[in-house]
């Protein structure tokens, strides 16, 4: 009776059966069987949310045979004595081959799959499992903090260069989260312990996500991170979306083609951009987009959140969302309910500098670092010849003294007691002494006169190339139409520091526009104060970084301005000092020179400076280096304890005052009952 159904029907007809039942309905006839196996089938079952969805966490000594067919690869065969037969030979080349594989799954897998003895991290794979089927992959990565001390970052390096983005954002060197939106949800602290989970791709047959559908991908993803296996490992997991996930193949292949297509026009040299090759550029740019936010809302019915402070100015970057083991304790959302939730993205901003004011732009930029690469060699031969100079007059300091001292006992006559040889030998060794600290004199004059000719060399240069290169600015902006706010050519001298290129560029921007052109943001929504601080400063240059962005705030730089992160120039030094003294305590970084009172001098007045009159923000916050605002923040708790003993011994005097003049009053009350 089925098999006399036309095809769409009986696909209509099959979508709605129970999966238990497919085994017995596939042995009916042909047609039914070849209905059950098609795409259509799997798309209605899928769309109508029929489907039954599951996975298997696949353990380690089957991933382990996955990844090697045919068994250990480094096991041969030992010269055994002739008479020995080849039948045990055989034997004895599979009896060490199981003992390789045992010792390599013991070492190099566990339940939970691959594993990394060194940093104890677990690469997890499931199996996706539809209507009985396999029909996917799902694949993890968990770290267990708790064996951390502060070498979390450590072992994100080791994994992959995804999981470093991700553990260096959101967590600090122990892994505890460090991001405010992921500190407001863990109510209880859970997350600050315990298993770091992160899903690191979802792969779906393509019948299964008709239209877009994120049906059976979100339960998938559900049953993974919910799988029996991971109960109780993991108190934070994370994600980033991926377009990849709802691309079709077609999609995928004309994504490719464009890509070889913009390689060949490049290499013809070709100047002007083909309209069609643009207008397929934006088709499938659109498309990534389209995709990468239905993954963003697959994780959010699976019960994700996103992480706003992470979004910036790249219009193209993933989503990231994170959760926490209550969240799954709801039921999967709906598609609706999941596009209700608002996706926070990057704001609009300028486009980037095209034609005259990308000519200005490229112009500041090469002659920039021309000029910056001069001075910090400037500066780096000066800190040496300094150093040497140094030692020079401390050679001479320590020679200086015995020889006044001899000098001062070989003058007048020979005494009586001393004999004529050593009398001549004291004067000769004296003699001696004064040529040494006469050369060593005409060291460090020479010392002085080259480094006077060198610094002076080097000033000429820079002189030289700044002139040449704002005379050519002046030419492309009052001849050729470049704008010096267009082009953004002030937050490219801010970002290498370069006061004299800021002072010339803001010249040739009329006075009424001078304060927006210092404080307004570029393609990448930052100031010129933000562009300044982006460095992550070695201590010898913490004054010339502190002294240029004073310039700024003094120009009109505005300190409450905010990045697409959300982030005032304050909490972009903070971001940046955070990111020095973390990098050099995860890499065991120590340089002798570096003296944490000098650093934290520097950190306070720049906070000092930076300080936005409107209050810093959340993200501010959260970026402060924990190494200066724990002491700051116990200073301000001392301050606050002194504050108040004070206010209690004033309130005590206030009170014995209040005594003194009651007896006062009663001893004048006695006297005149008396009178």
């Amino acid at each position: 009776m089925l098999d006399s159904l036309p095809p769409d029907a009986l696909v209509a007809v099959l979508c709605r059966c129970p999966a238990s039942d497919r085994p017995s309905l596939r042995n009916t006839c042909r047609a039914v069987r070849a209905a059950l196996d098609s795409d259509a089938c799997k798309s209605e079952r899928a769309a109508s949310g029929w489907a039954e969805v599951s996975t298997r966490l696949v353990p380690g000594e089957e991933l382990y045979d996955r990844d090697h067919p045919d068994g250990p690869s480094d096991v041969s065969e030992e010269e055994e004595e002739e008479d020995r037969e080849p039948e045990a030979k055989r034997r004895r080349t599979e009896e060490k081959k199981r003992r390789r594989r045992r010792e390599d799954v013991e070492e190099y897998y566990s339940e939970l799959g691959r594993f990394d003895s060194s940093y104890r991290y677990h690469d997890i794979a499931h199996e996706v499992i539809v209507d009985g089927v396999p029909a996917g992959s799902i694949s993890m990565v968990l770290i267990p903090r708790e064996e951390f001390e502060e070498t979390f970052h450590e072992a994100t390096d080791a994994h992959s260069q995804e999981l470093q983005e991700v553990g260096w954002t959101l967590c600090d060197a122990t892994g505890r989260p460090k991001v405010g939106s992921v500190k407001a949800a863990d109510l209880d602290g859970e997350a600050t312990e315990g298993g770091f989970l992160h899903v690191k791709s979802v792969r779906i047959d393509p019948a299964y996500r008709p239209v877009d559908c994120t049906e059976v991908v979100a339960r998938a993803v559900r049953s993974a991170v919910s799988a029996p296996e991971l109960e109780g490992r993991w108190t934070l997991a994370t994600a980033m979306s991926d377009y990849n996930v709802y691309m079709t193949r077609e999609e995928k292949r004309r994504q490719e083609e464009m890509t070889r297509r913009r390689r060949r026009w490049r290499r013809d040299g070709g100047e002007d951009e083909d309209e069609s090759l643009k207008e397929e550029d934006g088709k499938i740019v659109s498309r990534r987009k389209e995709c990468a936010v239905l993954d963003a809302r697959t994780f959010q019915r699976v019960g994700y959140r996103q992480i706003p402070e992470v979004v910036g100015a790249e219009r193209d970057k993933p989503v990231w969302l994170f959760a926490l083991p209550r969240f799954l304790e709801e039921p999967v959302l709906s598609f609706r309910d999941a596009a209700d939730i608002k996706l926070r993205e990057p704001p609009e901003l300028p486009e980037k500098p095209r034609g005259v004011d990308d000519d200005l732009l490229a112009l500041v930029k090469r002659s920039g670092n021309c000029v910056r690469e001069l001075l910090d060699t400037l500066k780096q031969s000066n800190r040496e010849i300094v150093k040497e100079k140094h030692q020079s007059q401390t050679l001479l300091g320590e020679q200086f003294a015995p020889v006044a001292e001899m000098r001062q006992l070989l003058q007048g006559e020979r005494p009586e007691h001393v004999s004529e040889e050593t009398w001549e030998k004291s004067l000769t060794d004296l003699r001696e002494a004064e040529s040494t600290l006469e050369r060593v004199q005409s060291q460090l004059d020479e010392i002085t006169q080259t480094t006077s000719e060198h610094m002076e060399q080097h000033r000429q240069k820079m002189e030289e190339a700044i002139n040449s290169s704002m005379l050519e600015a002046k030419t492309l902006v009052n001849e050729k139409g470049a704008s010096v706010r267009r082009s953004f050519a002030i937050h490219c001298a801010s970002r290498l520091r370069m006061t004299a290129y800021v002072d010339a560029l803001l010249e040739l921007v009329p006075s009424r526009e001078r304060k927006r052109a210092i404080s307004e943001a570029d393609f990448n929504g930052c100031t010129p104060l933000h562009c300044a601080l982006m460095g992550t400063p070695e201590l010898h240059e913490t004054d010339e970084y502190l002294a240029f962005a004073r310039r700024l705030l003094d120009l009109g730089a505005d300190a409450n301005a905010r990045d697409p992160f959300d982030m005032t120039p304050l909490g972009q030094h903070r971001s940046a000092m955070s990111s020095r003294f973390d990098f050099a305590k995860t890499m065991g970084i120590s340089r002798p020179e570096d003296d944490p009172g000098a650093w934290r001098t520097y950190h306070l007045k720049m906070e000092e400076a930076l300080k936005p009159s409107r209050g810093e923000t959340d993200v501010d916050r959260d970026a402060r280096p924990s190494v200066f605002y724990d002491e700051v923040d116990r200073e301000i708790e001392l301050g606050d304890d002194e504050d108040d003993d004070d206010e209690e011994e004033e309130e005590e005097n206030e009170d014995d005052n209040a005594d003194d003049d009651d007896d006062d009053d009663d001893d004048d009350d006695d006297d005149d009952e008396q009178g």
